[in-house]
């Protein structure tokens, strides 16, 4: 109330539209803050979201590579002719034994890269971003907590010197969160990278383990189980 009835019977006497023209000037800040940060999480969002369909696409394409070689390699068992059935039945208990090591080797590989993906999307962009958009919020109400923390009418000099330290703080303020944020973005590539990286190797040890699997098998069933 006290500040209200400031502004009605002093301001206008002392500041004409001083006041008016710096909260316009510290909402306009506001905004377009605003607006940015709506564009960087709308951009951080559909990069995850990029990083995420090209790891299941990797999969989409691990998954049925490793079960066509296994149909394969079923069908070269079966069709084997020199090989006992007793042979051949423990063959396949032993396929159905390594099938699961090798499922197990794929859900590793997964696990891992769903874990680091999603730490870095939930660790990297927002604990910034929510700071910056709490600060941001302040600014649209600035002029009445300057106000509300100086006598206007006594010093109003006092109050235009702080209110344009504030809007100077205010401005810098943008650029830095704005910079701060597409670096945080970028370096959701690097982890990424890093990701399909381990994705890749993860995929080559896990086939070239189904294929000491075949290997293995393989023995056993040209020697017929060394029966």
């Amino acid at each position: 109330m006290r500040v209200a009835f400031f502004l009605v019977l002093f301001v206008p006497a002392v500041f004409g539209n001083f006041l008016e023209d710096f909260h316009g000037k510290f909402s306009d800040i506001s905004q377009a803050t605003e607006a940015e940060l709506v564009y960087l999480r709308n951009y951080n969002g559909a990069l995850i979201k990029e990083f995420n369909r090209e790891l299941l696409l990797q999969f989409g394409r691990m998954v049925p590579a490793m079960r066509a070689a296994d149909v394969e390699f079923v069908q070269v068992m079966t069709d084997y002719e020199n090989v006992s059935e007793e042979c051949l039945e423990y063959l396949l208990e032993v396929r159905d034994f390594l099938v699961r090591m090798q499922n197990d080797d794929i859900r590793s590989c997964a696990e891992w890269s769903w874990r680091a993906l999603k730490e870095d999307s939930l660790g990297r962009f927002f604990p910034y971003h929510n700071s910056f958009a709490r600060d941001n919020l302040a600014a649209v109400s600035q002029v009445m907590e300057t106000l509300g923390r100086n006598r206007l009418v006594q010093d109003p000099e006092r109050v235009r010197v702080e209110l344009e330290g504030e809007l100077e703080y205010y401005e810098n303020l943008n650029g830095g969160q704005v910079e701060l944020l597409w670096k945080e973005i970028v370096a959701h590539a690097d982890m990424a990278d890093e990701t399909y990286q381990y994705l890749d190797e993860c995929r080559e040890m896990t086939k070239l383990m189904q294929s000491f699997d075949h290997e293995y098998m393989m023995d056993l069933l040209e020697n017929d189980c060394y029966e």
